[in-house]
């Protein structure tokens, strides 16, 4: 039925009588719709920062566990690491592996056992299998013994079979060990090469996991989250085992998760999960109930309707609250600005321990260049004369924290300290090495060369902890200086450093490098490379010391961008001229 005009017209004038005898209901009714909108927008963008907000808190959490388990394993790694590399050259005496296992038991209380399974008739007059073995008694004495027979043929071993295959340490998959620790443990392997490179035994040790439920509950839990640590067969190492737990699990097995999330809908849990890493193939779940998280967001949506009356002490509380960050957030600027500038005038005291960037002398020409990548950074190099003798150095700590710049920074008054004793390269690298092991509990340590030229004949001794070999120039030619391999400073107290010798023509050059010139990175998350830097060095011909590292300087700008400064750029040529 249509509506005439008169119709309109009367029912128009009715709402405008209305609103106007009623104007202060509307007002409280639209004011109650708008807050009420409000409120729903921010209870929906409140429950996505609290989703985001347990994220965020879960992976923390799940970093700080994994981080826990991976610091404990270091120690164990680094020592069984370093045993593999040092037996290369006790292979020629089989029973020295008996003392090997049995002093490795000694100086590391944690470990519970220690085998050395040679490959199948490494030894002839030993038999076809060979595997010295140490264990830790329970009275805590220490018995040695050869295990391998027909009997216990290690050779079908897990941790003989892994490690060989992957060509690397491993940890294996954890085990009840009802005879000795009788509790759950786990095996380190490495494999031990010969001289030729060639895997001729698997070093092993085992230790407990007793220390897991320690490192899970050291951590600020999550409240009302459930964590579990297990392993890549989903063997439980930490956590309760329940039926959560088993159904997660089933969920794992049955199902493609490789994001790192996933939701449990009949339990309503959020589920997250992330590989431990390292050298283990582990994995930390934290677990939450949606219903208790979230809960509370429901009570509050709840309780701020009912509070629409007192929307103004709301906002008089939001102005409030906003002026606590404003002043938090000064207060946060503020000491940003100081850390800033303490940070500054440490980046000034390092620049200013350097050497003078170039010398120049009749028989000799040196210039040497570092660039941070942040305010402090962990390289150095540091020459000067000792009457007839130029020593020099070139040092990259590990790491680019301020601890990393202190240790370097004590490195270079040792290498001067020591220089100025007159003592060949090799003696200064075990002193240097003597002073700064002990004590080392943040496991830093440094690459170092160092060099010493006779000016007068040219003779150069030098000695090479780790660090990447220089390149020469000899006739026109650069080529890689041949350097022995040595570990770096800093690992081992009593490690003995050898020293080599060469002479060098006249006009020959050497250009030194940290590896934040070859490892430079561009966006495409190319490396510069070694090649790179050979093809520029055969461009610059009879340039000065500083040209040329100009000249690699500017390479190595164009090559990396606009991509951010990954590591120390840092340099040092010396031309020997007589």
């Amino acid at each position: 039925m249509a509506i005439d005009d008169s119709t309109k017209e009367s029912v128009w004038k009715r709402l405008k009588a209305f609103f106007k005898k009623q104007t202060n209901l509307v007002v409280i009714i639209v004011a109650a719709v708008l807050l009420e909108t409000a409120l729903g927008i921010m209870f929906y963008l409140q429950r996505n920062l609290t989703s985001k907000f347990l994220n965020e808190i879960t992976d923390s959490e799940m970093l700080v566990i994994s981080l826990g388990v991976r610091n404990h394993f270091t120690k164990i790694e680094a020592t069984l690491d370093n045993m593999a590399w040092m037996l290369t050259d006790r292979l020629d005496n089989p029973n020295s592996l008996f003392q090997e296992s049995y002093k490795l038991l000694e100086n590391n209380p944690n470990i519970y056992g220690c085998s050395i399974a040679c490959i199948p008739n490494l030894f002839p007059d030993k038999g076809y299998w060979f595997e010295p073995y140490a264990v830790r008694k329970s009275n805590g004495s220490i018995e040695s013994s050869q295990l391998g027979s027909a009997n216990h043929d290690y050779t079908k071993s897990s941790f003989y079979v892994e490690a060989i295959a992957r060509g690397e340490g491993h940890w294996s998959e954890p085990y009840l060990d009802s005879d000795g620790a009788k509790t759950m443990i786990t095996s380190y392997s490495v494999p031990i090469r010969n001289k030729q490179n060639n895997i001729v035994a698997v070093i092993s040790a085992d230790i407990s996991l007793d220390w897991v439920a320690e490192v899970m509950n050291n951590t600020l839990p999550l409240e009302h989250s459930k964590r579990f640590l297990i392993s890549s067969q989903y063997t439980m190492l930490g956590g309760e085992n329940n039926l959560l737990f088993n159904t997660i699990v089933q969920h794992l097995k049955t199902n493609d998760v490789s994001n790192g999330y996933f939701e449990l809908n009949d339990e309503n849990v959020h589920v997250f999960f992330d590989p431990i890493g390292g050298k283990t193939d582990w994995l930390i779940i934290c677990a939450v109930d949606e219903d208790i998280f979230f809960g509370f967001l429901k009570k509050r949506q709840l309780f701020m309707l009912l509070l629409v009356g007192v929307c103004f002490l709301l906002l008089y509380y939001i102005v409030q609250r906003t002026s606590r960050n404003q002043k938090q957030y000064n207060k946060v600027h503020a000491e940003k600005e100081r850390i800033s500038s303490e940070l500054q005038v440490a980046h000034e005291i390092q620049q200013g321990m350097l050497p003078s960037s170039s010398l120049k002398l009749k028989n000799v020409e040196v210039y040497g260049s570092l660039v941070p990548a942040r305010e402090v950074g962990g390289d150095t190099f540091y020459y000067h004369i000792v009457d007839d003798y130029l020593y020099f150095c070139i040092g990259d700590v590990s790491g680019k924290s301020t601890p990393s710049a202190l240790f370097m920074a004590s490195i270079s008054s040792l290498f001067i300290a020591f220089s100025k004793q007159k003592d060949n390269p090799a003696a200064i690298m075990r002193r240097i090495n003597a002073i700064s092991t002990p004590g080392n509990d943040t496991c830093l340590f440094i690459t170092l060369f160092i060099g010493m030229l006779h000016l007068p004949t040219g003779r150069l001794l030098y000695c090479n902890a780790g660090h990447d070999s220089p390149l020469i120039k000899s006739d026109g030619f650069w080529s890689t200086l041949t350097s022995a391999s040595q570990i770096p400073v800093g690992l081992v107290e009593n490690m003995q450093y050898d020293e080599q010798e060469v002479y060098l023509a006249p006009s020959s050059e050497i250009f030194l490098y940290t590896d934040g010139v070859t490892e430079a990175v561009n966006s495409s998350r190319q490396l510069f490379g070694i090649d790179r830097l050979e093809q520029v060095l055969a461009t610059c011909t009879d340039v000065d010391p500083q040209a040329l590292q100009d000249a690699v300087t500017k390479a190595v700008h164009q090559f990396v961008g606009n991509a951010e400064q990954s590591d120390d750029l840092t340099m040092l040529v010396i031309h020997y001229k007589p």
